[in-house]
């Protein structure tokens, strides 16, 4: 298993996701993001999952897939309460 496969594994428990993916030495993938972005959108974290999307494609240069990046976000902001 890689190390960018560790971060979707927490999906379920997004704050240890999260912890996860900002310990990582390494870049993340497009794969490692989708499960980032799906940490926050388990647990309400609207501002992180943003930074993430910004972060994902200004820094890192990762183009989001509509299917998988989008709909984390889209998962993000339309839960109740957000």
């Amino acid at each position: 298993m890689e190390y960018h496969d560790l971060v979707p594994t927490y999906n379920g428990q997004g704050k240890l996701g999260l912890e996860m993916f900002e310990r990582m030495s390494v870049d993340p993938n497009d794969a490692t993001f989708v499960g980032a972005l799906a940490c926050c959108a388990h647990t309400g974290m609207v501002p992180k999952g943003l930074e993430l999307l910004f972060f994902m494609t200004e820094k890192y240069k990762i183009k989001p897939g509509l299917r998988k990046h989008y709909g984390c976000m889209v998962d993000l902001l339309g839960r109740p309460g957000v």
